[in-house]
């Protein structure tokens, strides 16, 4: 992995297929070691081409599955991130727009991430590491269509993800 640069504040742009942009602020500071897979992850295209393969009005925007079977991952796992230095608020995953780790059990996230689009106050104490919020163009992920992986039978695919572009200042 690449390595986050001590001191530069990093930002996603998640381009959509119709050419609009969602716009993450990464909490580099607080889940630097998240952060940076999902950095590493856009900048060597993982994400690219993927879909949103799971859309639950109220509840989250699901991506980063190369399957998009809700079970697909880069091929290896990341602990949670340590929560210490009064850190917890911050890494709530209370707030609308809060982007965080989607993972099969403690200690297992890998690729795919999701973004809070409702109240979902019982998601924290589980132990997911948010890693970011959506500053800009969260009503677009309101516009997705409910996608259920698991419906039988398969539902079209989801909004696709063009590409994820990585600023820093």
């Amino acid at each position: 992995m690449y390595g986050l640069t001590e001191g530069v504040d990093y930002t996603a742009e998640i381009e959509l297929e119709n050419g609009e942009i969602v716009v993450i602020d990464l909490y580099e500071g607080l889940a630097p070691e998240h952060v940076n897979n999902f950095v590493f992850l856009a900048r060597e295209g993982f994400y690219d081409d993927l879909t949103f393969h799971r859309v639950v009005p109220g509840f989250v925007a699901q991506a980063g599955d190369p399957t998009a079977t809700g079970t697909g991952s880069a091929g290896y796992t990341l602990p949670d991130e340590p929560i210490h230095d009064g850190n917890e608020r911050a890494l709530s995953v209370t707030p609308i727009g809060i982007v965080s780790m989607a993972r099969s059990g403690l200690g297992a996230s890998s690729s795919q991430f999701f973004i809070k689009l409702g109240d979902q106050d019982h998601l924290d104490g589980q132990g997911f590491t948010s890693f970011g919020i959506v500053t800009s163009g969260l009503d677009l992920l309101y516009a997705f269509d409910t996608r259920d992986p698991a419906a039988v039978p398969a539902p079209p695919a989801g909004p696709k993800i063009v590409a994820i572009r990585i600023t820093e200042q």
